[in-house]
């Protein structure tokens, strides 16, 4: 997968939800990593359309952290990945 065909900001999200991965032990980037990424984008796209569409982004993000909290961890050194859904999200993109 060549992630230089995304935009910037979504380059920048997904090394962001890498490094949020990493900090929560995670040995797989999911879906869940990669939007908590999105919408804490300073100048990002997401939040706004979150909130434009009705959904609050602020409960959105917090349960997106609550799915991320339960994700199985793993310790000592990881290689980490991305998960099939994310595999296929970004392929479909």
């Amino acid at each position: 997968m060549d992630f230089n065909k995304f935009t910037v900001k979504l380059q920048e999200a997904v090394e962001t939800a890498n490094q949020y991965a990493g900090e929560q032990n995670h040995s797989q980037l999911e879906i869940a990593h990669i939007l908590v990424a999105l919408l804490a984008q300073k100048e990002g796209i997401v939040r706004p359309l979150i909130d434009k569409i009705g959904v609050s982004s602020s409960t959105l993000e917090a349960e997106m952290r609550k799915i991320v909290d339960s994700l199985p961890k793993a310790y000592g050194p990881v290689q980490r990945s991305l998960s099939q859904n994310a595999y296929d999200a970004f392929n479909k993109a």
